[in-house]
């Protein structure tokens, strides 16, 4: 649910003002400080915020090792909606950047590089036959996007690749659907895969390191056409999952705690159809055996203090049907009269969309 609001312009003001760095804008009409993505990184400075105002961009970044934050005011869960970054290079950023609340989609491969200590939160991430998220370093967090591959056949396209033995790193309440292999993790680190929803893939989790100790649990694993978890690792972590409607309905049995194979009950998703941005609902009906049945760690309670639930919308990092960030992102200016006599009154208002 989209959530709008007024907000003063001082709030705003405000927090631009108490940045420790320089706020940068990036606006396709040319109201902001720069017209393109690529601009604005090539000139901030590193510790510098890019805020990115709704509009349509064709971007090709160069890698950089500068340490920014982008942010966008998310994405709309209306598929006609024209806020897309497209990307014909990699977006790679330096240590510590965070990237949050954009739309992504483009021929670059991989979309976006992550760096030690990065994380990329609340995007659309839509790749055509290309990979999504490559991590080749410690601590980056993934989490609450929705990333999907739109090209169909036979793609190779990984969803979230990570091509060594790092450490640190969390993949949570993600939407990722119809890679070839939606989670690809190539060394023995620990990672955290946790409340996602992975849909209609080859392959949901292919974990290749021989002594990986990583955690998977409570996520929702549907649609597979080839084994849903390929791993060499000797026993880890995996519990509490659902694996519904796989062709291979394979749980790692040896080892699995409390996992179910039973249709989790959406709100609205046909496996037939598949994802549908803007359309699939990945709310749990009332009944659904995902309720209250992931993992019961009270670390990993629901945002109420309730029992875990499996999906998107469980543990303490619940999918943000928007993407948008938690602070006021301005829209739309309204100032009220434009003139005004000498010590008359001017209202300004700022249109503002604000998330979880």
């Amino acid at each position: 649910m989209q959530k709008y609001a007024y907000v003063s312009t001082f709030l705003f003001l405000f927090i631009v003002a108490q940045a420790p760095a320089k706020v940068w804008v990036v606006n396709a009409n040319g109201t902001g400080n720069f017209t393109t993505l690529t601009s604005a990184i090539n000139s901030a400075a590193g510790g510098d915020t890019i805020f990115v105002a709704p509009g349509g961009y064709v971007e090709s970044p160069s890698a950089t090792t500068k340490m920014l934050t982008v942010l966008g005011i998310g994405f709309s869960s209306n598929s006609t909606t024209t806020w897309s970054i497209i990307l014909d290079s990699t977006l790679a950023l330096g240590t510590g950047s965070v990237i949050s609340g954009l739309e992504l989609r483009g021929s670059a491969s991989p979309l976006i590089k992550l760096s030690l200590n990065s994380h990329v939160e609340k995007c659309h991430i839509v790749a055509n036959g290309k990979d999504g998220i490559h991590i080749a370093a410690d601590s980056c967090a993934v989490r609450q996007n929705v990333l999907e591959n739109i090209q169909s056949g036979g793609s190779s396209a990984i969803g979230v690749d990570i091509v060594g033995s790092y450490l640190g790193i969390t993949i949570l309440n993600n939407v990722i659907t119809h890679f070839a292999n939606d989670i690809y993790i190539g060394g023995n680190g620990d990672e955290l895969v946790a409340n996602n929803i992975i849909l209609s893939s080859n392959t949901a989790l292919n974990i290749q390191g021989s002594s990986f100790s990583g955690k998977v649990f409570s996520n929702i694993f549907e649609g597979s056409s080839y084994p849903t978890i390929v791993e060499t690792a000797p026993s880890f972590y995996c519990a509490f999952n659902d694996f519904w409607s796989n062709q291979m309905n394979n749980i790692p049995f040896y080892f699995d705690v409390g996992s179910i194979l039973t249709d989790p009950k959406f709100i609205n998703y046909s496996s037939t159809t598949g994802y549908v941005y803007g359309t699939s609902n990945f709310h749990l009906a009332a009944g659904s055996p995902c309720i209250d049945d992931g993992e019961p760690n009270v670390g990993n309670n629901d945002r109420d203090g309730s029992r875990n639930d499996m999906g998107i919308y469980g543990g303490p990092y619940q999918f943000d049907d928007t993407g948008t960030p938690i602070y006021p992102c301005v829209i739309t200016v309204i100032v009220s009269p434009y003139a005004a006599p000498l010590n008359g009154t001017i209202t300004i208002k700022a249109l503002g969309r604000i998330g979880q």
